[in-house]
C-alpha cells in the first residue's frame, strides 16, 4: 500500500503526527471488526437456537454498538505528542 500526504509547512514532524494518527486509527478499525465479529459469532446462534427473545437480542446489539462507538472514540482522547506541542508552541512565540 502507498500512502500519500502534503506537508503544508516546510516541517515534518506533522507528517509524522499524521503518520502516528492514521497508524493508531487503523489499529482500532481491527478491533471494532474483532469487537463486531465476536458478537456475531456469539449471538447469531444463540439467537437461532432459539435461546433469548428478541428483545434481549436488541438490547445486545445496541451495546455492541455501543462498545464499538465507545472504543472509536478512544482515538480522539488520546494526547498529542509532547513534541509536536513542544513545536507549536515555539512557532506561536516566534
Amino acid at each position: 500500500m502507498q500512502e500519500k500526504a502534503i506537508a503544508i509547512e516546510n516541517d515534518i514532524r506533522g507528517l509524522l503526527v499524521a503518520y502516528q494518527v492514521a497508524k493508531d486509527a487503523a489499529k482500532l478499525v481491527r478491533q471494532n471488526f474483532a469487537i463486531a465479529i465476536g458478537y456475531n459469532v456469539v449471538a447469531l446462534p444463540v439467537a437461532v437456537l432459539g435461546y433469548t427473545t428478541p428483545f434481549i437480542a436488541a438490547i445486545a446489539m445496541s451495546l455492541s454498538s455501543v462498545i464499538v462507538v465507545a472504543n472509536a472514540l478512544r482515538l480522539k482522547a488520546e494526547p498529542v505528542p509532547e513534541s509536536h506541542v513542544r513545536w507549536q508552541s515555539e512557532r506561536v512565540a516566534q
